[in-house]
C-alpha cells in the first residue's frame, strides 16, 4: 500500500462533520464512517437471519471507495452533493472522474484503480441490495449524529429540517429488516 493512500485516509482523521452547527463534541469523518461500517454489519446480519442473502465483499468494497470518495470531496457540504448526486448527474459524473484523477497516484494495484474508478463511476457495479444496506447505514449513522447535533441547539437553524429529511430517508430503508425495528418502536422520535 501506498504512502499517499494511507495520508489520504488518515485525512479522514481531520475531517469535521456538522461544522456550522453547535457540538459537544468533534464528529469526524473517520468515525462517521467506522460507525457506519458497524451499522451497515448489522444490517447486513439482519438480512441474513431473515433469509437475504448479503454480499459482504460489496459493502466492504462500496464502504472503502465510499469513504475515498467523501475524503476528496470533503470541502462539498452534504445538502450541495446530494443536489449534485440527485440533479445533476453529468456534473456527478465528472465529478467521479476527478475524484477518480485524484486517487489513481495513490494506488499501486491496477486492479484496484480500476474497480474503484468502475465503482464511482457506475454504481450498479455494487449490487442495489449492497447499496442500501450501504445507503441505510449512511443516512442511520448520520442522524444518530444529527441527535447529538439537536440536542446542542434545539432551536437552531434548519434542525426541524434536517431531522425531517433525515427521517424521511431513512423511511425509504423500511423494506430492510435492521431499518424496521428502530423506526417502529420509535428510536427516532417523529417531528
Amino acid at each position: 500500500m501506498k504512502k499517499a493512500l494511507l495520508l489520504k485516509l488518515f485525512d479522514a482523521f481531520t475531517i469535521q462533520r456538522w461544522n456550522d452547527k453547535i457540538r459537544p463534541f468533534d464528529l469526524l469523518e473517520m468515525d462517521k464512517n467506522a460507525h457506519k461500517m458497524v451499522i451497515a454489519y448489522c444490517l447486513g446480519r439482519y438480512e441474513e437471519d431473515s433469509g437475504k442473502e448479503v454480499n459482504w465483499n460489496n459493502i466492504i468494497r462500496g464502504g472503502i471507495f465510499e469513504l475515498l470518495r467523501r475524503v476528496v470531496l470533503s470541502d462539498i457540504k452534504s445538502p450541495v452533493y446530494r443536489r449534485i448526486k440527485d440533479k445533476h448527474s453529468e456534473v456527478f459524473g465528472r465529478l467521479n472522474e476527478w475524484v477518480c484523477m485524484q486517487l489513481e497516484p495513490c494506488i499501486d494495484s491496477e486492479e484496484i484503480k480500476k474497480e474503484l474508478c468502475e465503482c464511482l463511476l457506475d454504481d450498479s457495479i455494487i449490487d442495489q441490495h449492497s447499496r442500501d444496506i450501504l445507503s441505510a447505514a449512511h443516512i442511520y449513522a448520520s442522524y444518530w449524529e444529527f441527535l447529538i447535533i439537536k440536542h446542542a441547539n434545539p432551536n437552531g437553524y434548519q434542525i426541524n429540517e434536517i431531522d425531517r429529511l433525515i427521517q424521511n430517508d431513512l423511511e425509504r430503508y423500511l423494506h430492510l429488516e435492521g431499518i424496521k425495528e428502530p423506526l417502529k418502536n420509535s428510536v427516532f422520535p417523529r417531528q
